[in-house]
């Protein structure tokens, strides 16, 4: 069946997502303290450290992606010299035989 003329290709038939105002089919979880109690808890029953090290050698796409939920998604820090950074500029050198 070829391509209906007049319609680019990839687009979807219009009117055919999600009406405005409907949920969305897939929400996300519960963020609530009880949940991380509990997984902290069933990762405590599980080997805690060991265990996490245990899954970071066999499967290091999933514990990778735990570290990701983990982290901070913005770091922030303020960095501090004791003295002024000097920056030098240096003209009038030559480049030698190879960048003339």
């Amino acid at each position: 069946m070829s391509w209906p003329k007049g319609r680019p290709r990839g687009h979807k038939t219009p009117g055919s997502g999600r009406k405005k105002g409907s949920p969305q089919k897939i929400a996300p979880g519960p963020k609530s303290p009880e949940l991380r109690e509990m997984v902290l808890r069933a990762l405590d029953q599980a080997g805690g450290q060991e265990y996490l090290t245990s899954i970071a050698k066999t499967d290091s796409r999933s514990f990778l992606a735990l570290i990701g939920r983990l982290l901070p998604a913005k770091l922030e820090a303020e960095v501090s010299t004791p003295e002024p950074v000097r920056i030098e500029v240096v003209t009038g050198f030559d480049a030698g035989p190879h960048e003339r």
